[in-house]
């Protein structure tokens, strides 16, 4: 279950394990963690690119899960954005407000 429709998820429960995801993580098990997200999905929903940032080389992968009824100001769709890119927060956050934003 993804919760109660509208209603804060308590990270404090799990957020001590992110930083464990990051080290043990496998880096081509996307498509698994897009597999674990469906629900009524006929097909996992995953992008992989890596690009160049300055001098270095840096990957972003996505996945989501998708919603088979959106309407106007009704949905159920889950994404997940992760990189390697060494960017701060406040430009992470920026940069998904706007990228977000109605």
């Amino acid at each position: 279950s993804t919760g109660v429709i509208g209603e804060a998820l308590d990270t404090s429960k799990f957020s001590h394990l992110l930083a464990g995801l990051v080290s043990d993580g496998k880096p081509n098990l996307w498509t698994e963690a897009a597999r674990a997200i469906m629900t009524t999905d006929t097909y996992p929903k995953v992008a992989t690119q890596t690009v160049k940032l300055g001098d270095a080389d840096v990957t972003i992968n996505g996945i989501s899960k998708g919603a088979g009824m959106i309407a106007p100001d009704m949905a159920t769709m889950l994404s997940f954005i992760a990189t390697d890119a060494p960017i701060a927060a406040p430009v992470l956050q920026d940069l998904l407000s706007r990228g977000t934003a109605k």
